[in-house]
């Protein structure tokens, strides 16, 4: 990823949850042959999965991944004699965060972009819809520039998020919803590439309905080869109060000192605190989060040979 942060060996950035509430699988799946999926076969109708799309979408064996599920690669077919452009797939969630008391929802897969080597590059998107069926927010990766990109409007209007993905890797990509405020953040190999961002910005209903892996055809008349695999798709929910924060760590080398950023959600107040050991905590500072949830603290002091680390956390 194209980003200008990243962490350093001898520090350890800290998630904090602030209760001990064990989550709620709401749905999980590894698509393996344990489970009853079938390889070599259209996903769509295997163990509840819809979408929409004739061909486009399948479950198949790699020797690097074991069965697993993919979206792309397959020419899709005319319906009605209109070329599609776009192919869907997703498993039904049918989820009331706030009506079941668990406002906290976290969906992680991973996946692999694969680039085209006949026709266009395409996009891939990680998109949300209500219960009403009415659209939340998309992630969207490009694989032709490796750009990420974010809506929450409803529509096709995208925002870049200022990160790349290089495609052919092999990403571990998370998504966390704070149902009550609205909220969500992101990251992508542990990486925070969005935070404080509105899970819907249209007054959309706040419930979930699925989370979709989408191909996106740049040129339905010319449909690349490129496809996304993904697998170990996971949604749980949790009664906690927060978006658990996110501490990340820019070095300064050639002052030999570091700085501090917290993720948060805005508004809420968290104290930062350090320790040598993981047992003993010193606070270190208490600091309302802006607008976006983002909380730099410049320069502290010196780097040296000692492990440190730090947490984030609010009542």
């Amino acid at each position: 990823m194209n980003n200008h942060r990243w962490r350093l060996s001898l520090l350890s950035s800290l998630l904090l949850l602030s209760s001990a509430a064990q989550p709620v699988i709401i749905y999980e799946t590894g698509f393996e042959r344990s489970e009853g999926y079938q390889s070599n076969q259209a996903l769509i109708g295997q163990l509840g999965w819809e979408g929409l799309g004739l061909e486009g979408h399948s479950v198949e064996d790699f020797d690097d991944y074991g069965r697993t599920a993919l979206v792309g690669f397959y020419q899709p077919l005319e319906e009605d004699g209109v070329k599609p452009n776009s192919i869907s797939v997703w498993r039904p969630l049918r989820f009331d965060p706030l009506g079941e008391s668990l406002p906290i929802v976290d969906f992680s897969v991973f996946f692999e972009i694969v680039p085209s080597e006949v026709g266009e590059n395409d996009e891939f998107r990680w998109s949300a819809f209500n219960l009403n069926e009415e659209p939340l927010f998309k992630f969207n990766f490009d694989t032709f520039s490796g750009e990420i990109s974010f809506s929450s409007d409803g529509g096709e209007n995208f925002d870049l998020l200022g990160f790349n993905f290089q495609p052919g890797g092999f990403y571990h990509f998370a998504v966390t919803m704070n149902f009550e405020r609205n909220l969500l953040s992101a990251t992508l190999n542990g990486l925070v590439i969005a935070n404080g961002l509105p899970i819907t910005a249209t007054d959309a209903e706040l419930t979930l309905g699925d989370i979709d892996a989408v191909w996106v055809l740049i040129d339905p008349e010319n449909p690349g080869d490129n496809f996304m695999l993904f697998d170990d798709y996971r949604v749980i929910a949790s009664s906690i109060g927060s978006i658990p924060s996110i501490v990340e760590v820019i070095p300064n080398r050639e002052e030999e000192t570091f700085s501090l950023l917290v993720f948060g959600e805005p508004d809420r107040v968290y104290t930062l605190e350090e320790s040598s050991n993981l047992n003993d905590w010193t606070p270190l500072s208490s600091i309302a989060a802006p607008a976006d949830g983002i909380i730099e603290l410049v320069t502290r002091n010196s780097m040296d040979n000692r492990p440190v680390f730090y947490r984030a956390w609010t009542p």
